[in-house]
């Protein structure tokens, strides 16, 4: 009767470190770009709940200047100085854009 070969397999078993966070690829600051060079958004109506012209007098202090909390919010992200363009009846969500895309800011009180 035939006899079989034998066949030896080395297997090397390596432990890799435990996965960490990916690191960011954005840069450390955004861009100092002027907000009127962001791409425009073309004109449309607001949704019930929803206002193009806040009236609330937190608005300003989060948007207005580059010191503002959505500006530094916006710069900390590593995005381009925002420009709001929808906030609610709350005043607690406003929708701003940032190079070409749209993102919510969410405000707790």
């Amino acid at each position: 009767m035939p006899q079989l070969g034998s066949v030896t397999v080395t297997v090397t078993v390596t432990q890799s470190p435990p996965p960490s966070l990916p690191k960011s690829t954005l840069p450390a600051g955004s861009p100092t770009k002027s907000t009127s060079e962001v791409p425009h958004v073309p004109p449309f109506i607001a949704p019930p709940g929803w206002t193009t012209r806040p009236g609330s007098p937190r608005f300003e202090c989060e948007w207005d200047g580059v010191d503002s909390e959505g500006q530094k919010i916006a710069r900390s992200y590593g995005l381009a100085p925002g420009r709001p363009l929808l906030e609610d009846d709350d005043a607690s969500l406003t929708i701003f854009q940032s190079g070409d895309k749209l993102y919510l800011w969410l405000c707790f009180i």
